[in-house]
């Protein structure tokens, strides 16, 4: 007897969660797996890359000469991870960047070997001059709450240039590095 009842409440349960979960469905949610044309835009990105810039480790003296590899991938055909690992103070970092289709643009996440939280990262493309700007907000190793903005510049097919800036305790955002990333 308790049986016939049991399954009858968990057929109820499974058909009101269809009906939420149809109810909730973004209105361009991807089919499972299949990219819509926005994550295909992550593609340019994938491969592995040799960076050499510039580091400011505060805006008095010499900068101190940069090197970094970045390897990036796709998680199937809707995420791009990219791995970063530079010849100073060994700072690397994770990055996670998808399409969100229910909020309409690129989002991500980032960890850095200097930043004690993750951060979530939003991302502004501008096609026309071939920009990709990258914000979010950390935490440094003293607690303080640091605005970071990423600016990638593609200078053709396999060459971008990468700019990072920092919101000083002005408020104002000064460069804290610059890269020039040429894939391998």
């Amino acid at each position: 007897m308790k049986r016939p009842l049991l399954l009858a409440v968990l057929a109820l349960l499974a058909s009101v969660a269809a009906g939420a979960a149809s109810w909730y469905a973004p209105q361009r949610a991807t089919r499972r797996g299949v990219p819509l044309p926005e994550h295909k835009r992550l593609l340019p990105f994938v491969g592995q890359w040799e960076g050499e810039g510039k580091y400011y480790l505060n805006q008095v003296g010499e900068p101190l000469r940069l090197q970094a590899t970045e390897t990036n991938r796709m998680v199937g055909q809707l995420w791009l991870v990219s791995d970063l690992e530079t010849n100073q103070m060994d700072f690397a970092s994770h990055t996670v960047i998808g399409y969100d289709p229910e909020e309409g643009k690129f989002i991500g996440s980032f960890v850095g070997s200097f930043y004690p939280l993750m951060s979530r990262a939003e991302v502004v493309e501008n096609q026309a001059d071939r920009t990709v700007i990258t914000t979010f907000r950390s935490y440094n190793p003293a607690g303080v709450m640091v605005r970071f903005k990423i600016v990638q510049t593609w200078l053709d097919d396999d060459t971008r240039r990468q700019e990072i800036y920092a919101t000083g305790d002005d408020g104002e955002q000064a460069l804290k590095s610059e890269l020039l990333l040429k894939r391998k």
